[in-house]
């Protein structure tokens, strides 16, 4: 399982991930959806999606805190695989505590 992980977290890059499936790190790893999750949970505790998400939510704050960049919200969530974009606030605010707008407005300041 260890090898898992390092062929699938260790080959693709964060900018990889933005767009990846999970049929995509099973093709990276060479496994069953099935053992790319057991690999996951045992290496993580979490399941594959889940660290696409939070990958992919720490690709959107990176750029909502840095402030050379000037991204719309919406267009960076998009740009970043989310689709939904109240769930994709409620899964921002769930991990670093605020709206992805107030991180965007303080990087500014």
């Amino acid at each position: 399982r260890r090898e898992v992980i390092r062929r699938t977290v260790g080959t693709l890059s964060a900018d990889q991930m933005r767009q990846c499936r999970i049929e995509d790190l099973c093709d990276a790893g060479a496994c069953s959806q099935r053992t790319l999750e057991r690999a996951f949970r045992e290496r993580f505790g979490i399941t594959p999606k889940q660290y696409l998400n939070r990958v992919r939510l720490a690709g959107v704050h990176r750029a909502l805190s840095n402030p050379e960049e000037d991204w719309n919200v919406g267009d960076l969530a998009a740009h970043w695989g989310f689709w939904h974009l109240s769930q994709f606030a409620a899964n921002y605010r769930a991990m670093y505590g605020e709206l992805p707008s107030h991180t965007a407005q303080r990087a500014r300041r």
